[in-house]
């Protein structure tokens, strides 16, 4: 009937019957007048002549023959004659005459919006009498007017279930009906992560047509970490993906994480060497006291006992799986060990068992071993490392390592692992088996184990941090009392103590310098003030190269035959003991639950940039701008850029962030102002954004945050600081993206970090996850927010099941709704 106006007063997935609408429309008016019957005798009409028209046209033919089998015939406006009947026709407003003329004949107009007629992306829509008239603001608001329309016809049209001979069995009624609608939020979008590293990937070209479909605009694109790094590689192809999605009237974010894998490992948080004992040999070089190799007896497998034992090591051994010297291969000498299983595996296999090695807690050592892999089937054997305290009780509850795998086959290949020894851990075991799977055969070589800490390996040298050598009885932090270049020079080892970078990075077309860190040598020069057989001590930091933690809960714990007690109830990864001690000392915290450590070598180690060193700014923001300059040149110029800054972890960890005198969250607000301010003076019109986990109070101070707890146990500072950077970022552009995971979702956390980041004039995005609960208390907290500007589905799982009702109600926002998000209980106070 008409002058009847139906108001959409619903969260998700709902309109007016018949229709089930996503997202709802913001208005729809009934009019009087016979249903408009579809058939295959209709055609759309537009302005061909402009490029986006045409291809919304031929979305939409695509699309209404997917979903009816009527293959719409495309005609142009200047074509019709003014009285044709059974037809879609649309456009922007006020560009096309015929449009306007349609839309004037049956009473519509964008005036029809009211307050809402300069949104862009808004529309009207009129069915009736067997014409379709669609009247965008801008071509944006048409082309959404045209997905509504499309649901329309998917569920008014009865078809074949034959896909492939698709037709309709039964005539597509559609009551005659106004639709006045436009979005609440201006940004609706979704991060979409594992697109690869190649364009229109499965996973992009699903999500990229389901967004355009439901009306997102906003299509944050994580492909790869470090994507300019190699912007031949993750880079150049992202100009294709941003060409789909803005055809699809979206903006393109790439992702950078300019907090792991830089191509300078320089630049990374090391780890602060100090007071290491050394004395000068009458080779007139500096050397510690203490030899950074460990005593691992029988590490090259050369000690060969004839009654078939291996020296050294004690083997437990399961049916169908055997330890054994064999002289087939080795990398260095005459033999090796191999590890043979000829059935599969379920409880363990036989296992191989160092002698313990004496450590000290709190000191970082390597453990490096090379293999030769001819066949796996299952779970990856491991080389692990298990550490045990004076009384011999296992100090780690699950053994973390480095797992042998296919690649390289028939290769030798090295394998390292970086550790810090565990509060109270005096000793350590290699230890090496399979835990599920088989056959399988592999052999093991030349197992070595050094004390980073005084070995002068992977030492980082800058401007601002370097050898810092002074006489033994000056402990206190200060600068060098031996001068380098006067007292003496460093040099490169011919030890076979390395450390390789895996990153390989570009700087647009031109190579970086890649930084590889040796172990070096420190020699008196002929007229040093350090006399040969004198001792001095040493300060320096190291990149420590830090292998991924794994949660080891799948294994059930270390196997019941080894030689100590293993408790497969609590922890997860070698760290779990060191930072449940860590609790009993610590002040912003009580945490029991650790949670699973990310495996991702590059948060262990140069995960994390050193905020007070200057390559680290010159590297990072050299990345950003190649990544933004890489679309200015040969795409269309970005407007937004996600750095993301998430979950950086190790902050403050070497002598160069810790003697700046800085707080972290100092630290973190200098890392953002530097960055912000340098890539605003070349792109001023691109707004940076940050995930705000890392200065978020909400986050870091509830009892199970993964943010400040996860400092300690990646051996960085935790001074409960980090969320004092907020108040310390200067440029009020950036935008925070806000995200809380827990459940049941707390309004008033949400609500909480929201008012922190406006009272500091930032902007923000609400980031829910797939959950719709979720995603409605998100909803209701934008509703209120002065500064909220959209909304972002984060589904890290993959499954990407939040897009559509993050659509909905991003785009129809009920403020009024049922759903009471502040009588939630909180989960953390």
């Amino acid at each position: 009937m008409d002058g009847i106006v139906i108001t959409i007063a619903a969260i998700l997935l709902t309109s007016p019957p018949p229709y089930s609408l996503v997202p709802p429309p913001q208005s729809v008016q009934s009019l009087q007048g016979s249903d408009s019957v579809f058939t295959s005798k209709w055609f759309l009409a537009t302005d061909t002549s402009n490029t986006q028209n045409v291809f919304d046209a031929t979305y939409f033919q695509n699309n209404t023959y997917n979903a009816t089998g009527v293959n719409l015939t495309i005609k142009d406006t200047e074509k019709m004659v003014g009285n044709e009947e059974n037809f879609v026709i649309f456009g922007e407003s006020g560009q096309d005459k015929m449009l306007d003329k349609f839309g004037a004949e049956k009473n519509i107009s964008i005036q029809d919006l009211k307050s809402h007629a300069n949104n862009s992306e808004a529309y009207v829509m009129y069915i009736g009498d067997n014409v379709i008239v669609i009247l965008g603001v801008q071509p944006s608001g048409a082309f959404y007017g045209l997905q509504t329309l499309l649901q329309i016809l998917n569920q008014s049209c009865k078809t074949t279930t034959d896909t492939s001979q698709r037709h309709i069995v039964r005539g597509c009624s559609i009551p005659s009906m106004k639709i006045a609608d436009w979005p609440d939020l201006a940004i609706r979008g979704a991060h979409i992560h594992k697109l690869g590293s190649a364009p229109f990937s499965p996973v992009f070209l699903e999500q990229a047509n389901r967004m355009a479909m439901h009306k997102m605009n906003f299509f944050s694109a994580m492909v790869v970490n470090d994507i300019s790094t190699d912007l031949e590689r993750f880079g150049y192809f992202q100009l294709a993906m941003q060409k789909y999605v803005q055809q699809r009237h979206m903006t393109y974010v790439p992702v950078l994480s300019l907090g792991t894998g830089l191509a300078d490992v320089r630049t990374g948080e090391g780890i602060w060497a100090k007071n290491v004992a050394c004395s000068a040999n009458a080779s007139g070089f500096i050397v510690p006291i203490v030899s950074p190799y460990l005593p691992l007896k029988n590490g090259d497998f050369e000690n060969v006992s004839s009654g078939g034992t291996i020296p050294g090591w004690r083997q437990f051994s399961r049916s169908g799986s055997s330890w054994s010297i064999d002289s087939s291969y080795s990398h260095s000498g005459a033999h090796s060990v191999k590890f043979e299983a000829t059935t599969a595996t379920v409880n363990a296999s036989s296992t191989l068992l160092s002698q313990p090695i004496a450590i000290s807690s709190g000191q970082t050592y390597q453990l490096s071993a090379y293999v030769r892999v001819a066949k796996i089937t299952g779970d990856g054997p491991w080389v692990w490392l298990v550490q045990v305290n004076e009384t011999g009780d296992e100090i780690c509850k699950r053994p973390t390592g480095v797992q042998l795998t296919n690649e390289p086959a028939l290769e030798w290949a090295e394998l390292t692992c970086t550790f810090v020894a565990e509060e109270g851990a005096t000793s350590f075991y290699v230890y090496m088996g399979q835990m599920a799977g088989g056959p399988t055969l592999v052999w093991v070589d030349d197992i070595a184990v050094i004390a980073l800490d005084n070995a002068f390996a992977n030492v980082i040298r800058t401007s601002v941090t370097d050898f810092i050598i002074r006489p033994p009885n000056n402990t206190r932090v200060s600068p060098s009392a031996y001068i380098l270049g006067q007292d003496y020079v460093v040099v490169n080892s011919t030890s076979n103590l390395t450390f390789t970078p895996n990153f390989r990075g570009t700087k647009q077309n031109e190579s970086y310098v890649i930084n590889p860190l040796l172990t070096l040598q420190i020699k008196l020069t002929p007229n040093s003030r350090i006399q040969k057989g004198s001792s001095v001590l040493i300060d320096y930091d190291f990149q420590p190269g830090f292998m991924g933690f794994h949660d080891y809960d799948v294994f059930g714990g270390l196997p019941d035959h080894l030689p100590w007690p293993a408790d497969s109830s609590s922890g997860n990864g070698c760290f779990s003991s060191y930072y449940q001690n860590l609790q009993k000392r610590r002040k912003y915290k009580k945490t029991t639950n650790v949670g699973s450590p990310h495996n991702d070598l590059a948060w262990g180690s140069v995960g994390i940039g050193c905020f007070v060193e200057p390559l680290y700014y010159d590297v990072a923001v050299d990345q950003a701008l190649s990544l933004i300059s890489l679309f200015a040149k040969n795409g269309t110029p970005i407007t937004y850029i996600n750095l993301n800054y998430d979950e950086l972890r190790g902050i403050a960890r070497d002598s160069r962030s810790i003697l700046s005198n800085l707080t972290n969250g100092e630290l973190l607000a200098l890392s953002l102002n530097t960055i912000n301010k340098r890539v605003d003076e070349v792109y001023p019109n691109v707004t940076i954004l940050y995930w705000d986990d890392m200065l978020n109070p909400w986050h870091l101070h509830a009892s199970e945050s993964d943010q400040d707890c996860l400092q300690a146990q990646f051996y960085g500072r935790e001074d409960g600081t980090l969320d004092t950077a907020v108040t310390l970022v200067e440029d009020k552009s950036t935008v925070f993206l806000n995200w809380f995971y827990d459940w049941p979702y707390s309004n008033p956390r949400i609500n909480k970090s929201f008012a922190l980041e406006w009272e500091n004039g930032f902007r923000v995005i609400g980031c829910p996850n797939e959950d719709v609960l979720n995603i409605q208390c998100y909803a209701r907290a934008l509703s209120k927010s002065p500064q909220g500007i959209g909304m972002m589905d984060t589904d890290w799982d993959g499954t990407f099941v939040g897009v559509i009702p993050s659509a909905s109600v991003s785009w129809h926002r009920i403020a009024n709704n049922s759903l009471n998000c502040e009588t939630l209980p909180p989960k953390h106070n």
